[in-house]
């Protein structure tokens, strides 16, 4: 509190929908790993690059089922990680990965079933 009090802190409020916190990043919350964890959102003209956090801290978690054994609410992570997904490989998101010993970001690509048999 004395750093707010200092005006050395600006407290976001949690909000259902991303909200723009400076221009060109937006922040959204999520509350799979914890409460109100925020993950960024950065446009650049490099592209849109999405702060993962520990919603999806590696990519070795780009699995569905592969979530941190520690998350509060395993299901709802699974849920904001589609949707994550979803949207990365739609919209040419790329992901920051914070915990990656090799790999920072990524753009993700469908990999769709071949009918073939093999």
């Amino acid at each position: 509190m004395p750093l707010k009090d200092a005006g050395r802190v600006q407290f976001i409020d949690v909000q259902r929908d991303m909200l723009e916190w400076l221009p060109g990043i937006q922040v959204q919350f999520t509350h799979g790993h914890t409460d109100a964890m925020m993950s960024l959102h950065i446009d650049s003209p490099q592209g849109h690059f999405v702060y993962c956090a520990d919603a999806m801290p590696s990519s070795f978690h780009l699995n569905m089922p592969w979530v941190m054994a520690y998350d509060i609410r395993p299901l709802v992570t699974l849920e904001e990680k589609a949707w994550l997904l979803e949207n990365a490989v739609e919209h040419d998101w790329r992901l920051i990965f914070e915990h990656d010993p090799t790999a920072a970001c990524a753009t993700l690509l469908r990999k769709r079933k071949w009918a073939g048999g093999r």
